[in-house]
């Protein structure tokens, strides 16, 4: 779910999150053939790298491994947060994973050369457009999508009639009331998972997608800002100071940036915080915790236009294009475009599905978000930055700052920072 990558030639892959080592395991190198005495052939081991929990795919694995018995997964799960640096520090020394989950750093590892051009391949034809799209660089594709992810804003709907609150907030203004009446009803308001860098960094950017990335006249910024033709700084500064007052309230405190995403979900989900921002990934594990939780969705509220959801294609899978195993990495590119290997990964993973012809619904629990997604109303933006992983990665980061400090001049700095970010990264692009 969802995100990134850091640069540097060892960086130079630089944008989204994390997986394990390549190259061939004992004997790999006579897998496909059988031994003097008739043996069977040996089993060939394929090396996947991810960031996801290994169990939101167990049903996917599990599957494979039932199919395929000649070729064992080896899954090597790494922290979004050290991901892309262990990823790229691997295969810069000429190992890496053979499998590798990836996001928006797909263009920095293309662009470096360490993955194979999946363009031409069958099972690449059986996905949608819109779930290729986002995992391709210079006309060619270079990853195989997993589910779609859509992030918003999960709520306790006991809490929400307890505290009076009759509807769902679509306006940021609107959004702080329903903060106001949850607090004076005695409940927490909203818990946050702030030791990772990710939710202000897109709770932020949401409020962007409604506000400038909705308007057709902004189509196309994220190359702009690829090539230094504009900057963060200077355009998003209005959304950054009127969501600061989320901070400036104490809805959203420092001492969340001690909680991490399991305890942040522990919280919500045991009726000690009304509001938690997650996404379809989530809805399992809430119900598993708390059976009798009554779990409502919305999305993220706007500052100005409709609110809209954060997501889109979330992550894909790419071949490390040195692999000694590149056969059997397209086996199970083969077994991940069908239709039961899809609904396996579903239903641990909860998005929605971009093989053509199939349609997999997502949970009723998540039904807050029909409306938007009808609609188009859901982004990604970092998806069309180069060296995206890298950036977002600054912006979260520097969001931390400013959420420990709640100093405004470093509410500005998180843009600058972000700019500076973007500018590094661009040193690392080939000509």
């Amino acid at each position: 779910m969802k995100k990134g990558m850091t640069a540097s030639l060892a960086l130079l892959i630089g944008s989204s999150v994390a997986l394990a080592g390549c190259g061939k395991s004992d004997g790999d190198s006579n897998a496909s053939s059988s031994n003097a005495s008739g043996n069977k052939p040996k089993q060939q081991t394929l090396k996947v790298m991810i960031w996801d929990k290994e169990e939101m795919l167990k049903g996917a694995f599990d599957l494979f491994a039932q199919k395929h018995p000649e070729i064992k997964l080896e899954i090597s799960f790494t922290d979004s947060k050290q991901y892309d640096n262990i990823l790229n520090a691997k295969l810069a020394s000429g190992e890496g994973p053979d499998l590798i989950e990836v996001g928006a750093q797909v263009r920095s590892l293309a662009a470096a050369g360490y993955l194979m051009d999946l363009t031409n391949e069958a099972f690449t034809q059986k996905f949608q457009g819109t779930g290729l799209s986002s995992f391709s660089y210079q006309g060619k594709n270079y990853g195989v999508p997993w589910m779609s992810w859509v992030e918003g804003i999960f709520y306790n709907k006991d809490l929400f009639e307890k505290a009076g609150i009759t509807a769902v907030p679509t306006t940021w203004d609107e959004f702080m009331t329903v903060h106001e009446k949850l607090k004076a009803s005695g409940v927490k308001p909203q818990t946050m998972g702030a030791k990772s860098w990710e939710p202000m960094m897109k709770q932020t950017l949401d409020l962007v997608n409604a506000g400038f990335f909705a308007k057709p006249e902004n189509k196309g910024w994220g190359d702009k800002y690829s090539n230094k033709e504009v900057n963060m700084s200077g355009t998003f500064d209005t959304y950054l100071q009127k969501w600061s007052e989320i901070v400036k309230k104490g809805y959203l405190t420092s001492d969340m940036l001690g909680l991490d995403y399991d305890q942040a979900m522990d919280e919500f989900a045991t009726g000690k915080a009304a509001m938690w921002e997650s996404g379809n990934w989530a809805v399992e594990g809430l119900k598993s915790k708390n059976p009798d939780l009554k779990l409502g969705f919305f999305p993220i509220p706007a500052i100005e236009g409709k609110p809209w959801l954060m997501g889109g294609p979330g992550a894909a899978w790419a071949v490390n294009k040195n692999s000694s195993v590149t056969d059997a990495a397209k086996t199970f590119l083969d077994f991940w475009a069908t239709d039961e290997a899809q609904l396996a990964a579903q239903k641990g993973y909860g998005g929605g599905v971009f093989l053509k012809g199939l349609d997999t619904p997502l949970d009723p629990a998540m039904d807050g978000a029909k409306e938007a997604l009808a609609e188009g109303r859901i982004f990604a933006p970092w998806n069309e930055w180069y060296g995206a992983s890298a950036i977002i990665i600054e912006y979260g980061k520097a969001m931390q700052d400013y959420l420990a400090s709640k100093d405004d001049k470093m509410l500005l700095e998180v843009l600058k920072r972000t700019d500076q970010k973007r500018e590094e990264m661009s040193e690392t692009k080939p000509e």
